[in-house]
């Protein structure tokens, strides 16, 4: 019997409760028949010098980093996305905006390629289940794109912004045990969906795309279904055939994904040596990177446009509020940022744009709110 660890179980655990008491109250606070909720964003919040982090933290034993590149079979030459590299600031947080606010139960949220409009997963409004919204970086009402999920987690953009793939990984049953799960090809047009066959049973967590040989290749973490091993896969979304990046110990319950141009794969694992953390996956070897670290869930993780910094969702150790993490990939060196976000407790998914260093980061509280991060490198407007 394949059994889904305890932070996943209560994760998908907290995500139907609200669906239930989103339920019983009635169904969330929906606008007009347009499918729109009446959400105002807060105002900004400019981030100054001090950003809440006290002393760095350090990484583990295992620097990575650096000289190592790799990771997979093949890198193929990966293009990580047209517009100016992050440079100076990259992945340094410099304003918070609060774009979606009374999100209801908000697990993941991503960036349109531009950065223009914020996608995000929640209970859907009649809450029969899950779905995906959208909304202006600039604040305003969320429209419904697509519904009939039943748990999302996680959620990424195609690199030209026509599709968003959602990680739904179903629903256990009364003895915990999984029921497959699969990954959603939502067409932004018009909010068409369609399942990644080859996806089905694998309980589909973290997300990635990247792009190689010039098409888009999808990264996930989940299980394989064969071997009740948790791993990192890889697929192009127009084919059938997932290849197995890593899976096994390490690799406990991986969450979000962030990959690299020399291939490198970014995870963050909830329970990495038995308390949570960071994990690299290179040249076929996975290794802990940072950790241990408290960490979100579903954590998100995502790299900064010049691949200098990873931004991981987390939470204080203390004052168990919201946090993010900014990790010098260099070595390791880790800054906790909670200006602007630390009235949150249920940090979740993080994502970057694909064309500029801004990035949606969400808070899983129900009601929760989604929120776009804006960097010295891509400040916002």
């Amino acid at each position: 019997m394949i059994r889904r660890p305890w932070r996943y179980r209560h994760q998908l655990g907290v995500f139907f409760a609200a669906l239930s008491m989103s339920a019983a109250s009635g169904g969330c606070s929906c606008g007009d028949d347009n499918n729109t909720l009446n959400n105002p964003p807060g105002d900004d919040m400019t981030v100054g010098d001090d950003t809440g982090g006290g002393d760095d933290t350090g990484g583990g034993d295992d620097t990575g980093g650096g000289d190592d590149t790799g990771g997979g079979d093949d890198t193929g030459g990966m293009d990580m996305g047209g517009g100016d590299m992050g440079g100076l600031g990259a992945g340094e947080i410099s304003g918070v905006r609060a774009v979606s606010s009374d999100a209801p139960a908000p697990l993941d949220a991503t960036p349109s390629p531009d950065g223009a409009t914020i996608y995000y997963i929640a209970i859907s409004p009649d809450s029969s289940g899950g779905a995906l919204y959208s909304v202006p970086a600039s604040g305003g009402a969320p429209t419904v794109v697509a519904e009939g999920f039943t748990a999302p987690l996680n959620l990424v953009s195609s690199r030209d912004g026509t599709h968003i793939y959602v990680a739904d990984a179903g629903q256990d049953d009364e003895m915990n045990n999984p029921t497959g799960g699969v990954i959603w090809d939502v067409t932004v047009a018009g909010g068409a969906t369609a399942q990644l066959s080859a996806t089905v049973g694998y309980q589909p967590r973290g997300l990635d795309v990247v792009g190689v040989g010039g098409e888009d290749t999808l990264y996930f973490t989940g299980t394989d279904p064969t071997t009740g091993n948790a791993g990192v896969f890889s697929m192009s979304p127009l084919g059938t055939t997932i290849t197995t990046v890593a899976s096994g110990a390490p690799i406990a319950d991986p969450s979000g994904l962030a990959v690299a141009s020399d291939g490198s794969v970014y995870v963050t694992d909830a329970v990495l040596d038995g308390q949570s953390g960071v994990l690299r996956i290179a040249n076929g070897s996975t290794t802990t990177f940072v950790g241990p670290l408290r960490i979100g869930y579903p954590a998100g993780i995502a790299l900064s446009q010049d691949e200098s910094h990873l931004l991981v969702s987390g939470l204080d150790a203390l004052a168990n509020s919201a946090v993010v993490y900014r990790i010098t990939v260099a070595d390791q060196t880790t800054q906790q940022i909670s200006m602007g976000i630390d009235q949150n407790s249920e940090s979740a998914g993080v994502h970057r744009a694909h064309d500029t260093d801004q990035y949606a980061w969400a808070n899983a509280d129900s009601p929760g709110t989604v929120y776009l991060l804006g960097t010295t490198a891509a400040p916002i407007n």
